[in-house]
């Protein structure tokens, strides 16, 4: 009996889980990009627009239940999100971005990997992999 009220309690604990609300802003985002085994690694910081085929916000805005993604160029995204163990997924309207984060001290830090195919000029096609590290500060 004693399992079963721990095992509920631990289940109805992880379905109210929720990240710290507010507003979130960019303090650096590092990208490490993998092109054909070359390996490069940029930081950007908070003043710098981040440069890569995929769109990074600005800020983040959480309450409990949604992140409002705001961008450089003044667009804005409404979007769900969900918390199991680490893992962040962002249900963003053009597709689920799936996150691992960290708080710690007051910084939250998202990871996540991407993958997408680069045209050449040659015609041919490369396979790009970004390791992305999104730290964020109140």
């Amino acid at each position: 009996m004693i399992s079963i009220c721990l095992l509920l309690a631990t289940i109805v604990a992880q379905a109210t889980t929720v990240l710290p609300q507010g507003r979130w802003i960019i303090d650096k985002v590092v990208i490490e990009k993998n092109t054909d085994e070359n390996i490069k690694t940029t930081e950007y910081n908070s003043a710098t627009d981040v440069k890569s085929y995929i769109s990074c916000p600005k800020e983040f805005v959480i309450s409990a239940k949604n992140i409002v993604l705001r961008y450089p160029d003044g667009r804005e995204e409404t979007a769900e999100y969900t918390l199991e163990g680490d893992r962040l997924t962002i249900l963003a309207p053009a597709a689920a971005q799936s996150y691992r984060y960290t708080l710690n001290d007051g910084v939250l830090t998202l990871t996540a990997a991407h993958s997408y195919l680069n045209n050449l000029p040659s015609g041919h096609t490369e396979q790009i992999s970004e390791k992305w590290t999104i730290v964020l500060k109140k």
